[in-house]
């Protein structure tokens, strides 16, 4: 069987091209049927089966100076989609992590000297590589981010809301965050580096700290409201 329209070879008698549907302005829902029978996923959005998703530059259509990422999108109605697993941690917002994420590089990039010989002189050359594995140990702590791939473990797909909005508000944590420690570092007299940097340092350890109490007490309330 193939499409009559692009003359795509189909699987079914009864399968809708994906790729004519996609330039349908009502896209076909498959919610009901065999496609619905066969597929793994759904989409949310238009309610459509498919056993591949697609991945698509956003925003669309952006101009050159306007900086483009792949993103998750549904093949029927090119919404964009994210994966949600049923056993996940719970996650920091995304303006936290921006500001996790700027402190760990404020703190990465402004390592002191004094630090960085005093590594050398008792435990090698090599040992100047634990200030960022250590940041980016904590970060990883106090963010939890994903590890398995899209579509991998049980889980399913949600429609992105406000994906554009938020990811603004935590890049601009973020960097505001580095220029304010990463211009008091450099303003601090000499002898004061190292002491700007430690606390620069302590302030990561206690928001990695306060960040897994939050995740402990909201995964217990969630395992206490489940029926």
């Amino acid at each position: 069987m193939h499409c009559e329209q692009c003359h795509r070879p189909l699987a079914h008698a009864h399968e809708i091209c994906k790729s004519c549907n996609v330039e349908l302005s009502y896209p076909i829902r498959t919610s009901s049927g065999y496609v619905d029978r066969v597929s793994r996923y759904k989409c949310p959005a238009c309610d459509g089966s498919f056993e591949r998703w697609t991945n698509a530059l956003r925003p669309a259509n952006a101009r050159w100076y306007v900086p483009q990422s792949t993103k998750t999108v549904c093949p029927l109605c090119a919404v964009e989609l994210e994966w949600k697993r049923v056993q996940e941690p719970a996650q920091l917002s995304e303006a936290l992590q921006g500001i996790a994420l700027g402190l760990a590089g404020a703190l990465s990039g402004t390592t002191p000297q004094a630090l960085s010989d005093w590594l050398k002189m008792h435990w090698g050359a090599a040992s100047t590589t634990l200030v960022p594995l250590t940041l980016v140990t904590l970060f990883f702590i106090a963010a939890r981010p994903p590890v398995l791939a899209t579509g991998h473990g049980a889980g399913h797909f949600v429609s992105v809301t406000s994906a554009d909005s938020s990811r603004r508000k935590s890049q601009v944590f973020g960097i505001l965050l580095m220029l304010l420690l990463v211009g008091g570092y450099w303003t601090a007299p000499q002898a004061h580096k190292l002491t700007v940097w430690a606390a620069g340092f302590g302030l990561a350890v206690m928001g990695c700290l306060l960040a897994v109490i939050w995740r402990i007490r909201t995964e217990k309330r969630l395992r206490r409201s489940a029926p």
